[in-house]
């Protein structure tokens, strides 16, 4: 299995002094004979598939009540602007929601 492989070079990387990441780029390239576009599509929805696992982990704990507002650091917001213009703070669940369906949008 190929993604199997490509976790135990990445794990094999760490210490080597592969800083270039040339083992990893090594892993990810797509394999010979087979077409590039399919290769990429079947990789891009298995990384969307692996993000929403750890994104329904996370919605656990970052609720509606928890985490009102998105934010990246203490002084960081995640802040939008609303159909009038205004500046918009959305909850960290509201606003993963949003991400989750931008990136499948795009699938």
């Amino acid at each position: 299995d190929n993604r199997n492989n490509t976790s135990y070079i990445a794990n094999s990387s760490i210490g080597t002094g592969d800083f270039n990441g040339k083992l990893i780029q090594a892993a990810v390239m797509c394999p010979p004979g087979i077409n590039y576009n399919d290769w990429l599509k079947a990789n891009m929805v298995d990384l969307y598939n692996d993000i929403g696992c750890i994104v329904h982990d996370l919605k656990n704990d970052f609720t509606e009540r928890a985490c009102p507002t998105m934010r990246f650091s203490r002084n960081q917001w995640h802040v939008h602007a609303d159909v009038h213009g205004r500046d918009t703070y959305d909850s960290a669940p509201s606003t993963i929601d949003a991400k989750m369906s931008e990136a499948a949008f795009y699938l």
